[in-house]
């Protein structure tokens, strides 16, 4: 039989705060590791995405989408600091990925900038744009916003490094604004 590829599962809750991310092989390039790429997640299934990834860690829901989003500790699952990143979807170029309940889904890795993303999306289109993978998580996603970890331990204690964001529509595009 000819397929060789295995099937990446990534799942997102944000009420759980359940977060799936396809990441490389240890010491190898994201942009090298399309079809390569193996899935951890939050829940340990079915392997762990350690909570020590997460610096920062928030949510956002909408009509059309829901996304995670944050700042990443790259050593705690073996990136390579200088990596530029890359993305991971969809695209049958990007391995056999599925994301049950939602038709797409985008994710990107940015470990020089320690800046990861993920967006599900309820139909094709614009809101889970995967032609712009080299302008990261602010140029394919419009992400502006991130807030560094000291900037959220000044609210919370270090248990609480995350954020939900649950609006019907995309009126944050002021609050981006003001962040850039």
């Amino acid at each position: 039989m000819g397929s060789e590829a295995k099937l990446n599962v990534v799942r997102i809750d944000p009420d759980s705060e359940l977060v799936c991310l396809i990441l490389p092989p240890k010491g190898e390039l994201i942009g090298d590791t399309e079809t390569t790429g193996h899935v951890q997640c939050t829940d340990g299934k079915p392997k762990l995405l350690p909570d020590s990834f997460f610096v920062t860690k928030h949510f956002k829901t909408t009509d059309t989408y829901v996304q995670a989003w944050g700042l990443m500790d790259d050593d705690s699952v073996g990136l390579i600091k200088t990596d530029g990143g890359g993305q991971y979807d969809t695209h049958l170029d990007s391995g056999h990925n599925d994301a049950p309940g939602y038709k797409v889904f985008v994710e990107l890795l940015e470990p020089d900038s320690r800046r990861w993303c993920i967006r599900f999306c309820k139909e094709r289109g614009d809101d889970c744009n995967m032609r712009d993978s080299t302008d990261g998580c602010e140029g394919a996603l419009g992400i502006t916003h991130w807030p560094e970890a000291h900037e959220r331990d000044e609210k919370d204690d270090r248990h609480h490094k995350h954020h939900h964001d649950d609006d019907d529509d995309d009126d944050d595009d002021e609050d981006d604004e003001n962040n850039d």
